[in-house]
């Protein structure tokens, strides 16, 4: 019993990772809801940061909220790279429901702390912040493409399509990004495509 609140939180953010919110929801409720007595404080934190964000794109103001200024009031001694984290989703939370100056003022807080940090040995931490900064990106304007340059995730609209769990397309996207920025105008051929999806690979 003692790892299954950790199991269902994982399990929820591979299921946001494919696209299967509702499953997602799920095991992030009876992980948060049920289980997190048993987690360690991190986990929580984390967890339920990315349960209020599913939240808030449904239109749950209540639900989102609480989970969060639960978590700030409960855990008030937040190490910093979970402070970071819990801003950065906070900052999501807030722009799904339509307050994007308290969004920005979440944001602006997470990279100031953020800045100092180096995170590139914080990966989850980072890919939190970068997903928030590109999220808050789409508000008030006109329809556009944000990528991740390693290939992660794309985002159309303020939506995102996450590749992590899906090697040959993350690494085929990745070359794409690539190509377009080193010579805007020249697509790939499909060999190269074939070339960056399985490498040496039979297919």
């Amino acid at each position: 019993l003692k790892n299954i609140g950790l199991a269902h939180g994982i399990l929820g953010e591979i299921q946001i990772a494919e696209n299967e919110l509702e499953a997602a929801k799920a095991h992030l409720e009876k992980s948060v809801l049920n289980h997190s007595a048993m987690m360690p404080t991190r986990e929580v934190i984390r967890f339920r940061g990315t349960l209020s964000v599913l939240l808030a794109q449904e239109g749950d103001a209540e639900g989102a909220r609480a989970l969060l200024d639960h978590g700030l009031v409960q855990y008030s001694n937040l190490p910093k790279l979970a402070l970071i984290d819990v801003l950065a989703k906070m900052a999501m939370v807030e722009h799904f429901l339509g307050d994007t100056q308290q969004a920005d003022a979440y944001l602006s807080k997470a990279t100031s702390l953020a800045r100092p940090l180096e995170l590139s040995k914080t990966a989850p931490i980072q890919a939190s912040l970068q997903h928030a900064t590109a999220t808050l990106a789409t508000a008030d304007k006109q329809p556009s493409l944000l990528v991740d340059t390693q290939g992660n995730w794309f985002q159309i609209d303020g939506q995102t399509t996450w590749l992590i769990r899906r090697k040959a397309l993350r690494q085929i996207f990745a070359a794409l990004v690539d190509n377009h920025q080193q010579a805007i105008g020249r697509g790939l051929s499909l060999d190269e495509m074939l070339e960056a999806g399985w490498g040496d690979e039979r297919i």
